[in-house]
């Protein structure tokens, strides 16, 4: 009787043993190492997590749209990230970080804003001190970024939403990337011709070669771009 119960305790253990296993060995084929290190923004799920298999299985089961899982492999700390990283890095280098295979990571760099619809996601910031347009997209790209660029009616429904979340009363106007080229054609900075995703009023005032956005009339107007306006990064 004794022989068989333990007999029975085998098997019962190997086959959970093979159930990890095969799980382990699914959850590996869907995630793939990465440098990413977690941020601020990640959530811790267990402060013990026995492997990787555990981490990731807890990180799904807390949310669906967790697509980083770190593991600390000293203290086997359990931290899920969604795809928009916003915050502070870890600094610790023992984090063990593994990303859904295809999934895009964002990272936001800290002062931008990560802000995101069903297609696009990015990090934005507003720039509060007003600068003239090349100053502002100087300043933008030293960061990494450059003026946000409106090219497709989603980025411009997240430039309003950013808008509607981020940006206090006292803000009227906004520079944007466009310019006005000598064939009278307005383009992106890297030289991509630039569709009229935010509603374009132009004067065409000689000078006026540069995109404002003014949010009490919800569009964007030409301008000159030696006036001293807010803008918005992207990155």
């Amino acid at each position: 009787m004794v022989v068989k119960s333990y007999f029975v305790l085998v098997c019962v253990y190997f086959s959970v043993q093979l159930v990890f296993a095969v799980s382990g060995s699914i959850l590996q084929q869907q995630f793939v190492k990465t440098y990413i290190r977690p941020t601020s923004s990640c959530v811790e799920v267990a402060n013990r997590t026995p492997s990787f298999v555990h981490c990731s299985a807890s990180c799904l089961k807390n949310h669906k749209d967790n697509v980083v899982f770190s593991r600390h492999a000293v203290s086997t700390r359990c931290v899920c990230c969604r795809p928009l990283l916003t915050g502070l890095h870890y600094f610790d280098t023992e984090w063990i970080t593994y990303k859904q295979g295809g999934a895009n990571i964002v990272y936001c760099p800290t002062g931008y804003i990560g802000v995101n619809s069903s297609t696009v996601r990015t990090c934005l910031r507003l720039e509060l001190m007003t600068k003239q347009y090349d100053e502002a997209a100087t300043s933008c790209q030293s960061d990494g970024g450059d003026l946000i660029r409106i090219d497709s009616a989603e980025k411009y429904a997240i430039f309003q939403q950013f808008i509607t979340n981020y940006v206090p009363p006292a803000v009227a106007e906004i520079w944007i990337q466009g310019f006005r080229d000598s064939n009278e054609i307005w383009r992106f900075h890297d030289g991509t011709v630039m569709q009229e995703h935010c509603p374009l009023e132009t004067i065409n005032y000689p000078g006026q070669i540069r995109i404002r956005f003014t949010i009490a009339q919800n569009r964007c107007y030409d301008h000159e771009p030696t006036f001293f306006y807010n803008s918005v990064c992207e990155i």
